[in-house]
């Protein structure tokens, strides 16, 4: 008689390595579309191809409950992206969340060591500050600018780190605000209506999508000309 799964603790798959049978559970159940994920991204491929890790994790995630609900019989979610858009930026705000609690904790640091042998608990702190100090942009803080059809209004939204409030409103008030500035990478995402294309053929082709056009713009800067009309 087959194990219950409350009476099963782990399964050993793969010599020494421990996997807890939910898990298995949850591979056998989703890892066929989260090796696709993987597979496209490798290969340069698909619409998340080119966005980090977490972002691509969270919209194709997005995707399936859009997708859901549409087999469920709610075809309103396929006429607008907001409640794609809006998921996708939850999951991608607790995959962060996620990460940002796990780094593993820095113990045994030793700062200006003289060139004795370390302790098997230590290392030299000092090539972490060297490192810091050749790429001061890493981690990149995000800014994203959102374009969004509610179904209420039209949004330009912009998110940002609470650090770069000022600066940002500053550079603006001057006319330029350059995110190398700040060690940041800035995106512009909008989501494309059918109704919004000039092009009629491209119009009409978009009509018939059953999703609408969705495009990620990295952006160098932003600039702002003040005219005295």
């Amino acid at each position: 008689m087959a194990a219950r799964p409350e009476a099963a603790k782990n399964i050993d798959i793969r010599g020494p390595m421990m996997v807890p049978l939910y898990l298995l559970q949850k591979i056998a159940r989703h890892g066929a579309a989260a090796q696709r994920l993987i597979d496209e991204r490798m290969r340069g491929e698909g619409e998340h191809s080119t966005m980090v890790d977490g972002d691509a994790i969270a919209f194709d995630a997005a995707d399936f409950v859009v997708a859901f609900l549409a087999l469920s019989g709610d075809g309103s979610v396929l006429e607008t992206q907001e409640l794609r858009n809006n998921l996708a930026q939850l999951i991608g705000t607790a995959i962060k969340n996620h990460e940002a609690h796990h780094q593993p904790e820095v113990r045994g640091a030793v700062f200006e060591n003289d060139g004795s042998p370390l302790g098997p608990d230590q290392y030299d702190g000092m090539r972490d500050i060297l490192k810091e100090e050749e790429d001061e942009c890493a981690p990149m803080r995000q800014i994203e600018v959102y374009v969004r059809d509610s179904g209420q209004g039209k949004l330009l939204s912009v998110h940002m780190p609470e650090s770069l409030r000022q600066s940002f409103s500053g550079c603006l008030e001057k006319g330029e605000f350059n995110p190398n500035w700040f060690c940041s990478s800035l995106a512009l995402e909008l989501s494309v209506l059918p109704e919004w294309l000039t092009d009629s053929r491209q119009r009409a082709a978009a009509k018939r999508r059953t999703e609408n056009l969705h495009i990620r713009v990295p952006l160098d800067a932003i600039k702002v000309n003040y005219v005295d009309y």
